[in-house]
């Protein structure tokens, strides 16, 4: 029996039978690693998310389990109250929706663009000063497994990461990009998608961010990090070229296997 779920699956009766007084249910388009449904109940949103694949059961897993176990008073900033729940064996998740907009789909002034800045700074720095609860692999280990969904990979471009994680670990969310933080009048109000939570050097999330950001708001982030944490290491740009390589491939698997999914 499959451990995941497929466009075959009922994914409607399966949210109803959770769920009472739904009034609707909608596919968002863009999950690449699991089909997600916003769903309106009468005084509530929630948002479903069923695994793609194998790999992609364990970390919903993983994700949960780091999410139930965090301390989340840890934070000035909301993360999602995950629960793991399973039909015929196969896991999925859901959860209230947060407050806020991505930020990359938020128009910010500059003063505005700043104080999201610093408030990311401040987040990592909570991330990295907690510690964890649960067994998690480094993020490089992660990517070497993520590698073997897509195929046709270069596992020597982890070794900017590996070499890094040698000199210091902290948790690390493993996808932090501008889809992945919530925006509320300004400031950053949440951050979501824990499923690459691991271990790793504290360089990581903030390189995975300005390589995925517009080039004004990756200036104004490397001001924000230099001011927060100090000097930035050269290498950051090294697990910049990483991450663009991560995504590449990924993105070509997603195109040739799932070109439903919006990129």
């Amino acid at each position: 029996m499959r451990n995941y779920f497929d466009s075959s699956d009922d994914f409607f009766y399966i949210i109803n039978s959770l769920e009472q007084n739904v009034k609707k249910i909608d596919l968002i388009s863009t999950g690449w690693t699991n089909f997600v449904f916003e769903v309106k109940l009468p005084h509530q949103t929630k948002i479903f998310r069923f695994p793609r694949n194998d790999f992609f059961s364990k970390t919903i897993v993983k994700e949960c389990e780091f999410v139930s176990s965090a301390a989340h008073n840890a934070f000035d900033f909301s993360l999602p109250n995950l629960k793991l729940h399973f039909d015929n064996l196969r896991p999925f998740s859901c959860h209230e929706k947060l407050e806020g907009q991505p930020l990359n789909l938020c128009k910010l002034s500059s003063s505005q663009t700043e104080d999201v800045a610093e408030d990311i700074c401040k987040f990592l720095g909570q991330l990295q000063n907690l510690k964890p609860t649960i067994p998690l692999p480094t993020c490089s280990q992660f990517l070497d497994d993520l590698s073997l969904v897509p195929g046709q990979y270069d596992l020597k471009k982890h070794l900017p990461l590996k070499r890094l994680e040698k000199e210091k670990l902290v948790l690390s969310h493993g996808d932090f990009n501008t889809g992945n933080i919530l925006i509320s009048n300004g400031h950053v109000s949440g951050v979501i998608d824990f499923s690459f939570v691991s271990l790793s050097h504290p360089l990581n999330d903030f390189a995975r961010l300005i390589g995925r950001s517009e080039k004004a708001f990756a200036s104004t982030m490397i001001r924000a990090y230099k001011s927060f944490f100090g000097e930035i290491e050269d290498s950051v740009f090294e697990l910049v070229q990483m991450w663009r390589y991560v995504d590449e491939k990924y993105i070509s698997y997603i195109k040739t296997h799932h070109p439903e999914i919006e990129i």
